[in-house]
C-alpha cells in the first residue's frame, strides 16, 4: 500500500470539526458507537501523528490511555489550530514534533520501570533521526479488526431487530 499522507492531511484537518454522521461501528469490548466525520478525521490525525513514537513503546492499558494521542490533539479545536498553524510543514516534521513532545511524557510514566523508559526514549530518538534523514512520515496502517467492526447492512438490521425486541420486552 502506498501512503500519501501529505496529500490527505489538509482535508483531514479541515474536517476535524465536521459533525455529519459517518459510520456506526461495533467495538469488541464496548458496544456500538456512531462516528461523525470529525471523529474519524480526529482519530486518523492522532494516529498519524503518534505513529512514529507509538511503535517504540510497549502497549499496555496505561500507555494506550496516556500516549495514544498527543496532548495537542486532546481538545479537537486546539488540535485543529495546532495543525493549521503548521500547515506548511510535511507530516514527517509534525511526527518529529510529536516525538519531541513524547520524550518528557515518558518520564511521567512512573509505573513503567526506568530501564524500559530508557529503551523507549532510545527508540524514539532513533525514530526522529530516521524521520529527518528520510524525510518520510512513518505510516499509520489503518484500523484493525481487533479494534472495531463497521456495521454492514445485515449487521445494522440485526441490531435494529435486537433493539426493537428490547423495547417490546420493557
Amino acid at each position: 500500500m502506498t501512503h500519501r499522507p501529505d496529500e490527505a492531511w489538509p482535508e483531514l484537518v479541515k474536517h476535524l470539526d465536521d459533525t455529519r454522521y459517518c459510520i456506526t461501528a461495533e467495538y469488541l469490548d464496548r458496544g456500538t458507537h456512531n462516528w461523525e466525520v470529525g471523529d474519524v478525521c480526529d482519530e486518523i490525525v492522532g494516529r498519524w501523528l503518534a505513529a512514529a513514537y507509538y511503535r517504540n513503546v510497549t502497549e499496555s492499558e496505561l500507555v494506550y490511555a496516556r500516549l495514544r494521542k498527543p496532548d495537542m490533539l486532546r481538545d479537537r479545536k486546539k488540535g485543529k489550530l495546532w495543525c493549521e498553524e503548521r500547515s506548511e510543514k510535511p507530516l514527517w516534521q509534525l511526527q518529529v514534533e510529536t516525538c519531541e513532545w513524547m520524550l518528557p511524557e515518558i518520564a511521567e510514566l512512573k509505573p513503567v520501570p526506568a530501564l524500559i523508559r530508557r529503551a523507549w526514549v532510545a527508540g524514539i530518538v532513533a525514530e526522529m533521526k530516521s524521520l529527518r534523514d528520510s524525510k518520510r512520515a512513518v505510516p499509520f496502517d489503518g484500523f484493525g479488526p481487533e479494534e472495531f467492526v463497521p456495521y454492514n447492512k445485515i449487521r445494522a438490521e440485526q441490531e435494529l431487530e435486537r433493539l426493537k425486541g428490547t423495547k417490546e420486552g420493557n
